[in-house]
């Protein structure tokens, strides 16, 4: 929505991004031969996926959608240039929680002073309608046909809430358990299905990897699968009939199928070739992967998760514990919610991944230094 000049701030901060990694890297600054490795893979992946989806004849403009959300992935030597200690993860995770609750105080008073208009009869989700086709305001929208009571105000960015949900939980003062509080009851105003369910599987795999004894694991993990149980159906039902959003999964789904082929299987359709149902992009993150690029892809991914583990793993021998299990729970929270809906294929969702990747890599590198100095203090955050 914010525009300057011909490119919004959002592309003006990414040319800044870019710029700020060139001069770096012409300063000789250096950054891990791994992600060197990872960014030249990636690009390789891009430059097959386009080159693919020319052959098979894909739409400039749709090819040229699938590529730039992609692009976002190179903000990976950004981070890792300007994220270099332990203080500077902790400066990262303050400006992520004070944006998210900044986030959930304007997402309040937008949701309720809409209800208040509809219910005073002076506007209409038709006219909210209106104004995000004129801004052009991609990010937003309205379930419902924009004309009727029943639509729901939705913002791609409420993602970044569950994210400060799981910072600040690791936290230990009031104002942190204040901040939760809030939190949660403005993700209930975004009535995110997707939302409800992936932070309660982030909660169960804590449970589960969490340095506590066998008993009292076994005991947090039923109380945590009662409590989900009590809860979600309530909190899914605030979100209102999705049946057509279920159908529109399920068909995604079924056309991706049909037309896997022994090529397709490998190296997918290309960019810019999608199916009747989502000729642009799919909902649920790993379907796409798949279906544009493949198993190669998919492989790809499953090596980048496989060294976000390795990092968390080593991580773990450092004094900040806390701080570790907060970075790969988000990490691991955007992964869980990619399922089912656009997010790590996505700059909403990619960004706090590599920010999470970055973060443990430091705690990892940290972890020798702290082990020939004396204790600090491991309460983390």
């Amino acid at each position: 929505m914010a525009v300057i000049g011909p490119l919004t701030l959002k592309m003006w901060l990414f040319t800044l991004m870019l710029l700020y990694i060139g001069w770096s890297l012409l300063c000789f600054d250096r950054i891990r031969l791994g992600t060197a490795l990872l960014i030249a893979s990636f690009a390789a992946l891009l430059c097959l996926g386009g080159m693919n989806g020319v052959a098979q004849g894909a739409n400039m403009q749709f090819l040229g959608e699938d590529v730039s959300p992609l692009l976002s992935f190179l903000a990976l030597p950004f981070f890792e240039l300007t994220m270099r200690t332990r203080q500077d993860i902790l400066l990262v995770i303050r400006v992520v929680v004070i944006a998210a609750i900044g986030m959930a105080c304007c997402y309040a008073v937008i949701v309720v002073s809409l209800w208040l208009s509809l219910w005073l009869g002076v506007a209409s989700l038709g006219t909210l309608y209106g104004w995000l086709a004129m801004s052009s305001a991609t990010d937003f929208g309205i379930s419902g046909d924009g004309t009727g009571e029943a639509g729901r105000f939705a913002y791609s960015g409420a993602l970044f809430l569950g994210i400060a949900i799981i910072f600040l939980a690791f936290k230990k003062t009031r104002w942190s358990k204040a901040g939760v509080l809030f939190l949660f009851f403005s993700l209930i105003l975004a009535a995110s299905r997707g939302l409800f369910l992936t932070l309660a599987l982030s909660a169960f795999c804590y449970v589960l990897i969490a340095p506590v004894r066998s008993i009292r694991k076994l005991g947090m993990c039923f109380g945590l699968i009662v409590l989900a149980a009590a809860c979600l159906p309530l909190l899914f039902s605030l979100a209102g009939d999705r049946t057509a959003s279920n159908e529109a999964r399920l068909n995604t789904i079924s056309q991706v199928s049909e037309r896997i082929g022994p090529a397709s299987l490998v190296v997918g359709h290309g960019f810019g070739i999608g199916v009747p149902e989502k000729p642009k992009h799919m909902e649920i993150a790993y379907l796409e992967i798949f279906h544009k690029q493949g198993a190669l892809g998919l492989l790809w991914w499953a090596a980048l998760i496989g060294t976000l583990a390795t990092r968390f793993r080593k991580a773990l021998r450092s004094n900040y514990r806390a701080l570790t299990y907060s970075l790969f729970l988000v990490a691991l929270f955007v992964l869980l919610e990619s399922a089912t809906n656009p997010y790590i294929d996505n700059p909403v969702g990619m960004y706090p991944f590599l920010i999470s990747f970055v973060g443990l890599g430091v705690l990892a590198q940290q972890e020798r230094a702290q082990a020939a100095s004396p204790k600090l203090n491991a309460s983390g955050i």
